[in-house]
Order: structure tokens, then C-alpha cells, then sequence
């Protein structure tokens, strides 16, 4: 019984997360999209990959904050999972130091 309710909650924990980095991808590329495209050099990434990579990056990033602190700490580690998103997003601004 246990099992199933934490089955239950994880899913529960990921439509929240998806629904939340997707309105905070829109939030943040509706108010800042020309900026972030500027400072990170995103010239040659089209807009609607883009906002995939920021939803992918903030779902991973929510999941595992929510898992992490409400059903088992081990959740905390697919925070981590958001790394090479992040890398793909800023490599030509790592490069160009």
C-alpha cells in the first residue's frame, strides 16, 4: 500500500514540476528572450528548441527539488540530470573564455 502511494505522489510531484517549468519557460522567455538569446550566444538555436531545452532544464531541476524534499532525499540527485542541458545551452559561452 505504501508503494503505490508513493508511486502515486512521485507522478503527482511530475505533472506539477511540467506544468511549472512550462510556465516559468514562459514567463522567462516571454519577458527576456532577445536577452538570454544575446548573452548565451544562441544565434543558431531556433526558438522553439529553445524553449524545449529551458522546459527540460527547470522540469528536471523542480522534479527533483520536489521529490527530493517531499518524498525521499535520493530525489535531490535528479537535479543532476539538468547538468548537461545546461552544458548544451552555455558550451559556445564556455568556449569563448
Amino acid at each position: 500500500m505504501y508503494k503505490l502511494f508513493e508511486v502515486f505522489s512521485i507522478f503527482g510531484l511530475m505533472v506539477f514540476a511540467g506544468v511549472l517549468a512550462g510556465v516559468m519557460t514562459m514567463v522567462l522567455l516571454g519577458v527576456a528572450e532577445s536577452e538570454i538569446v544575446e548573452a548565451l550566444r544562441l544565434d543558431r538555436i531556433s526558438r522553439e528548441e529553445l524553449r524545449v531545452v529551458f522546459i527540460l532544464i527547470l522540469f528536471t531541476i523542480f522534479t527533483g527539488v520536489l521529490e527530493g524534499s517531499l518524498v525521499s532525499t535520493r530525489g535531490l540527485l535528479m537535479c543532476i540530470e539538468a547538468v548537461p542541458y545546461v552544458l548544451a545551452i552555455t558550451w559556445r559561452r564556455l568556449i569563448a573564455r
